[in-house]
């Protein structure tokens, strides 16, 4: 009888379950949708604010959050009845082994007399317990289940690197073999690949700039080359060592990375350039002599010690700019990894840009520089244009330039015929 209750309370849990689980994954998917676009609203307040966005933006959020208490709403109405039906199952079967009791007391079969029946609904209590804590605790385990599916297909997506011998430090040659790649999301929507069959080679010291319409797959190059994802297919390689699974913390003092959106953090100017690590007096000095910066630490009410808040919201765009290539090229890395670097800087800042590109090549500094900015060609050694994904041209700065000035009429004839 006792067996009974305890498979009619599992089917109950298996059937809790079935109904909650996808509804409650549902609810979470929403809820993480929800958060995720009221953050990104809330560092973007300034121009939510200046351009009349909220109204658009609040409805939006309200679907994502409605959707989420809506499925949260039918997983616990499912939960609640079937939590019900198990107490109502528990009492019931309590009740039933003391009345079998009573029965068997009645017609002589119980041993010990009526404390026999007392004896025996306790013993039956007691060995049914951890059966019946095992189902109450159902929904605990599903979300273990679902917790370790999680991890799992997360560390399937990015699995841990074994550690390899140590390395030396890269010298700055650069090769990029046939490298393609599709983001995972586009991959199952069957989608073409940001990146196809890209190849070049560079040596340490030499200039590289990578150039192109909007959308044809520049920033995702630089991304690979820094070693922050890997390829679909081909290596980027440093020395002939896989960048990507070259260890990072081995690796990351040699090189130099400023990507399209800088990322500063919350903390000290010095302790930002410096990449939070141990902070070198001399690296320090040489980077911010280097850049010019002098005058922008003389602004700062503590100087280097000056706190810049979160995202350097301190900072005007222009010295966020400064300090990500202070960040960049401190310590005098190997390799140097730039998108778009003047993005906010005046002419001035252009200019000291270039120097500092010339001199730290010819120290041996391999540069790969995003730019559309004209003044930059002249300190390359190399140039690459990319569209949709593909190289159009590459190599030496003049003979690809030369090579489009003489495509153009070419293709400004065919346009008129057509």
């Amino acid at each position: 009888m006792a067996l009974v209750g305890i498979a009619l309370q599992s089917v109950i849990a298996v059937y809790n379950q079935y109904r909650v689980s996808p509804r409650m994954q549902e609810a979470n998917r929403h809820a993480v949708a929800a958060h995720g676009y009221f953050a990104a609203a809330s560092r973007k307040a300034e121009i939510v604010r200046a351009l009349g966005m909220l109204p658009g933006l609040h409805d939006r959020w309200q679907q994502r959050q409605q959707a989420f208490l809506l499925n949260q709403a039918r997983a616990s109405e499912i939960a609640g009845r079937s939590a019900a039906a198990s107490r109502m199952l528990q009492v019931m079967q309590a009740s039933l082994v003391l009345g079998a009791g009573c029965y068997l007391e009645i017609q002589g079969v119980m041993p010990y007399g009526p404390a026999g029946m007392i004896v025996a609904s306790i013993l039956a209590a007691r060995a049914l317990s951890p059966f019946l804590q095992l189902v109450d605790h159902w929904r605990l385990l599903a979300n273990a289940r679902d917790a370790y599916d999680r991890l799992g297909s997360l560390f399937s997506n990015f699995p841990l690197r074994e550690e390899g011998m140590p390395l030396p430090p890269p010298t700055g040659a650069i090769t990029v073999e046939n490298v393609s790649y599709t983001p995972g999301e586009s991959r199952k929507g069957g989608r073409e690949p940001l990146l196809r069959n890209v190849g070049f080679r560079l040596n340490p010291g030499e200039v590289l700039l990578v150039t192109g319409p909007a959308a044809s797959g520049k920033s995702t190059l630089l991304r690979l080359l820094a070693g922050l994802q890997p390829p679909g297919s081909g290596k980027v390689r440093f020395d002939g060592v896989d960048a990507y699974q070259w260890d990072k913390k081995a690796l990351g003092r040699h090189i130099g990375y400023l990507p399209q959106d800088i990322e500063l953090f919350d903390g000290t100017l010095a302790e930002n350039i410096s990449r939070f690590g141990p902070v070198d007096e001399g690296m320090l000095d040489a980077v911010i002599d280097r850049l010019a910066m002098r005058d922008l630490v003389a602004q700062l009410p503590d100087g280097l010690e000056t706190r810049i808040g979160h995202e350097g919201e301190f900072l005007s765009g222009g010295q966020r700019q400064l300090v990500g290539l202070a960040r960049a090229i401190y310590g005098n890395p190997r390799i140097v990894i730039l998108d778009e670097p003047n993005a906010n800087l005046d002419e001035a800042g252009e200019m000291v840009l270039h120097r500092v590109v010339h001199e730290m090549s010819v120290q041996g500094t391999t540069f790969a520089i995003v730019s559309h900015l004209q003044g930059i060609k002249a300190v390359a050694d190399f140039l690459l244009v990319m569209v949709s994904g593909q190289v159009l041209r590459f190599g030496k700065t003049d003979d690809v330039l030369a090579s489009l000035q003489a495509a153009r009429p070419v293709q400004e004839a065919a346009g008129a015929a057509s």
